[in-house]
């Protein structure tokens, strides 16, 4: 069995990865599989699954997020990657002006949607897309794929006719996102005319249960006095941790903020 070591020490998401079975003291195989992360290099034990558990690599994860865009004749580079040795998300912010909304008609504050792609090879997560938001003036991401949606993949490469199927569908919600996304620019924009003082902040921040070194942060990255401007700040410093609890935080920030405008 291998060593439950450290997954973080394997910093390449592309490392090779092996579903083995799991040996009894008695040497009798048992009912459940070690997933190892790079078994001829660090040889860690990234988690534990059933037998009948579908193990995907990210490198075809991402080979299935680059057939989705293109399928849908969209453009899109890569503006964040977070890896910490279990779970994996790509995110690729799209160039198309039918995915592009403003926050801010008065100074052009556009905000893009994005495709992230995701998964994990300890089961926590299944393979599949998240449709976000980013900045683009900051490139900071916003986590709103509670209300726009996304795609959770079934299948992989070992069945093709039903991938294929899946890719499809997965094409159908992209294609269709341009209507979801326009709801929330109206949203963004009220949040523009909504001032922030100081009392307002230290409520939010008690509201999201945020630090003292995070809320300290969130006001050296807030430009403005807007909610907007603070939501920002929020997200700037969230998206600059990259980690997958920041992620979530992010999302908990917006939601708080997008009440006000409810």
């Amino acid at each position: 069995m291998p060593p439950r070591g450290d997954v973080a020490r394997v910093t390449n998401p592309f490392a090779q990865i092996e579903k083995l079975p799991l040996f009894t003291t008695s040497q009798l195989q048992a009912s459940r599989y070690a997933i190892v992360l790079d078994p001829a290099g660090a040889n860690v034990e990234a988690g534990i699954v059933s037998k009948d558990y579908n193990l995907v690599e990210n490198s075809f994860v991402v080979e299935a997020a680059k057939r989705v865009l293109d399928r849908a004749g969209f453009n899109a580079s890569i503006t964040k990657q977070i890896w910490d040795g279990r779970h994996f998300l790509r995110r690729y912010t799209i160039d198309d002006p039918s995915l592009i909304i403003d926050a801010d008609p008065g100074v052009g504050d556009l905000i893009a949607a994005s495709l992230d792609v995701r998964n994990s090879y300890d089961g926590t997560a299944k393979f599949g897309i998240l449709f976000n938001l980013t900045r683009l003036a900051c490139l900071n991401g916003m986590r709103v794929d509670h209300l726009l949606g996304g795609f959770t993949f079934k299948h992989n490469a070992s069945n093709e006719e039903e991938f294929e199927r899946e890719v499809e569908a997965a094409v159908a919600k992209l294609m269709g996102l341009a209507p979801h996304l326009r709801t929330l620019a109206p949203r963004f924009q009220r949040l523009n005319t909504i001032t922030m003082g100081r009392a307002d902040f230290l409520r939010a921040a008690d509201k999201l249960k945020i630090s003292d070194n995070v809320a300290m942060d969130v006001l050296r990255a807030t430009e403005g006095d807007s909610a907007w401007s603070l939501l920002n700040g929020f997200t700037s410093v969230y998206t600059e941790m990259g980690t997958f609890p920041s992620e979530e935080a992010n999302r908990k920030a917006i939601d708080h903020f997008l009440a006000m405008v409810d």
